[in-house]
């Protein structure tokens, strides 16, 4: 979650208008960790909340961003989630 709230917070150096939080990150993080699927495996729950989460900021962040922004956003993202080892599982890399 750390790699993707510094993405977001990120986003602040592309226009200041898009300054989020933590505390509404951590609100959105604790949100999505009660509505994912349960596992008793926990490797298997680490992956069922890297990929819901990440897909959630994802959607979440993009319904307040400028067409224009969405694009660099993604990509940022998919960055920064590429160069961390738990992702790149996620991602298949």
């Amino acid at each position: 979650a750390s790699i993707i709230y510094f993405v977001v917070a990120d986003l602040a150096n592309i226009d200041p208008m898009y300054q989020y939080s933590l505390q509404f990150f951590a609100s959105l993080f604790e949100q999505r960790l009660a509505a994912s699927d349960r596992s008793d495996d926990p490797q298997e729950r680490i992956q069922i909340i890297v990929k819901d989460f990440t897909e959630f900021i994802y959607t979440k962040i993009c319904m307040g961003l400028f067409e224009d922004h969405k694009l660099l956003f993604a990509f940022m993202m998919c960055n920064r989630c590429l160069r961390h080892k738990v992702h790149a599982q996620f991602m298949g890399k």
